[in-house]
């Protein structure tokens, strides 16, 4: 059988001047689609700009307006829920960053607390995905 994608639908403009990076998702079992992703300054993708978030409630045809996680020199984040409205998002830091970050919404992703660094400072490492998981007794991990 044919698989029939439908016309993609814009999250969000970085009016030209930056790329999206890394993009990461979690689905919740209402249907809400949560998104993550990284921005970087054109042309050379380096060094990221920031990390941001958008939500949609219709199966992806329209979005919320783009929250800003971080900001700065981070980028590659992650995100996980563990219901509807308790979300957990982390992403990381470049060398002048230097570190990593975790931020938490409890209202399903319409406020996020304020970024908290979860690592001693280290070099930073803009290197692939974060991945988050959950356990039995539905820790983040």
């Amino acid at each position: 059988s044919n698989c029939v994608w439908p016309d993609p639908e814009m999250v969000a403009s970085t009016g030209g001047q930056t790329a999206v990076l890394l993009p990461n998702l979690w689905l919740s079992p209402q249907g809400v689609v949560h998104v993550v992703w990284g921005e970087a300054e054109l042309p050379d993708g380096w060094p990221p700009t920031g990390a941001y978030y958008a939500q949609s409630k219709d199966g992806g045809i329209s979005w919320s307006q783009s929250q800003e996680l971080g900001a700065g020199s981070v980028g590659n984040p992650a995100i996980i829920g563990v219901n509807e409205e308790d979300l957990h998002a982390v992403w990381l830091g470049s060398t002048e960053e230097r570190n990593r970050f975790y931020s938490r919404s409890i209202d399903g992703g319409n406020t996020w607390d304020a970024p908290a660094q979860f690592t001693p400072s280290l070099a930073g490492m803009l290197v692939g995905y974060v991945k988050l998981v959950l356990d039995s007794a539905n820790n983040v991990h």
